[in-house]
């Protein structure tokens, strides 16, 4: 993921958990759905990390040498 990217993550996390002025179901509701998206999207980064770690050069040489 690009630094541009974690920019962008930061910054939908900061407005989904930002005080809300003038209070309302939609707004509640859009705030629910992004932050289920964001939790999916961590998720999902979170997942490609692992299977890029456990495909290393390393990890690979280590399965082929038993």
């Amino acid at each position: 993921m690009s630094g541009q990217e974690e920019k962008e993550i930061t910054m939908v996390k900061k407005l989904i958990n930002k005080d809300v002025k003038i209070p309302s179901t939609a707004i509640k509701e859009i705030q629910g759905e992004m932050k289920k998206k964001i939790s999916f999207l961590d998720l999902y980064i979170i997942g490609r990390l692992t299977i890029w770690a456990n495909n290393s050069p390393q990890k690979r040489h280590a399965y082929s040498t038993k």
